[in-house]
């Protein structure tokens, strides 16, 4: 139970400051003149990553060793400009407590009825086009509607 527990938290750390990365690779590629946050890196990273994955899901059929790739493209980025960085008390105390919200909140109620069967659906095999006409849970990001 211990090992589970900081396993979860090491994992979850380690997707932020890969997150962050991202945020940094985003700055460099879109010239962005900006303070180096954390918040704005964290948010410019979910935009790239969220960009990726669009892409992703229409042209590759592995996408295990893809996810790992790019996560540790983030981690390397995020290591190179580390120093670059601005971190404030504040910031690590709004890390600490996110990390605390993740950690003991209750997973979603539909988790092994949709949200556990859509996303092995998306990693284990091809993007089947009108797959939605089949079944109308398919049809949204999050959750039937």
């Amino acid at each position: 139970m211990i090992i589970n527990s900081i396993y979860f938290i090491f994992i979850v750390v380690l997707y932020i400051f890969s997150t962050l990365g991202h945020g940094i690779i985003f700055v460099k590629i879109f010239n962005i003149n900006n303070r180096r946050t954390i918040g704005t890196l964290g948010l410019l990273g979910l935009v790239s990553l969220t960009f990726i994955s669009y892409i992703s899901v229409l042209l590759l059929s592995n996408k295990s060793l893809f996810n790992i790739f790019v996560i540790l493209i983030g981690l390397v980025f995020f290591l190179i400009n580390s120093r670059e960085i601005k971190f404030t008390i504040t910031n690590l105390i709004v890390i600490f407590c996110l990390l605390l919200s993740v950690f003991i909140s209750k997973t979603h109620d539909d988790f092994p009825f949709y949200h556990l069967q859509q996303s092995l659906n998306f990693s284990l095999n091809e993007l089947f086009i009108g797959l939605p006409n089949l079944q109308v849970e398919i049809q949204f990001h999050s959750g039937p509607h």
